[in-house]
């Protein structure tokens, strides 16, 4: 089984907005791969549109998505993991949520 992580976003997220991560499985193998379980962090930040009733024959390609909205102001790893005839695979997701640190008024005043 590859990952194609082509699909997964750089960069930040927007605090209270959700975004998408596209990811994309190729079975490498002559043989069907079924897959078994997909493994999501707890909470309400993650959610997946993976189908584990789907089946991919030798070459074939699989792309889901992973549903990302943060909760709090903080750079989240998350680990995914999906076990298949064709053996156990994590996926490491690091997601930096945008903040805003400060905001300060700027003077233009010229003093003498």
């Amino acid at each position: 089984m590859l990952v194609s992580n082509g699909g997964i976003k750089k960069g930040t997220v927007q605090y209270g907005k959700a975004d998408t991560l596209k990811v994309t499985l190729t079975n490498r193998a002559n043989d069907t791969l079924k897959f078994s379980s997909v493994t999501l962090p707890e909470g309400a930040e993650f959610s997946s549109n993976f189908d584990l009733k789907r089946k991919l024959k030798g070459s074939e390609d699989y792309t889901f998505s992973v549903y990302y909205k943060p909760l709090q102001h903080s750079i989240d790893s998350v680990h995914i993991g999906i076990k298949s005839n064709g053996g156990d695979l994590t996926l490491s997701i690091i997601l930096k949520v945008a903040t805003i640190q400060e905001i300060r008024p700027i003077s233009n005043e010229l003093k003498i």
